[in-house]
């Protein structure tokens, strides 16, 4: 019995990593859609909460504004990411929130926090934030 508890917890363990490890990579890769400027097919990579809530013109408006002052990338890091099963203002679910260290060609020293959705069955942006 013992083991089994063991083997049961181990397998909870590597799914939750390996969901982590899955959720961390889409978001990295939908952040590379936009520092090369494909905001359109980074809304529609991005969650239904996003395009409920924004055209498509829209979001590429919003995101060239916020992001074209801080020019190219030059490096980013994630500094945390954690899950959650719920998050202020939203439906409970699944929530991966990423906090990353970037420097870019304008500003030294940002920080950008993406919030990801698990929807049918695999992760998607639904909050982008730099400061």
């Amino acid at each position: 019995m013992k083991n089994l508890l063991i083997a049961t917890c181990c397998l909870l363990l590597s799914s939750f990593c390996f969901a982590s490890e899955h959720g961390k990579n889409t978001a990295l890769n939908w952040l590379q859609l936009i520092d090369q400027g494909q905001y359109e097919t980074s809304w529609q990579q991005a969650g239904s909460m996003v395009q409920q809530q924004l055209s498509a013109s829209q979001w590429q408006d919003t995101l060239h504004k916020a992001r074209q002052p801080f020019g190219a990338l030059q490096n980013r890091a994630v500094l945390s990411q954690q899950e959650h099963a719920s998050l202020p203002g939203l439906p409970d679910g699944r929530y991966l929130v990423l906090t990353l260290q970037s420097q870019f060609e304008h500003k030294a020293e940002a920080v950008e926090t993406l919030t990801l959705s698990f929807e049918q069955g695999e992760w998607r942006a639904i909050g982008y934030f730099i400061r």
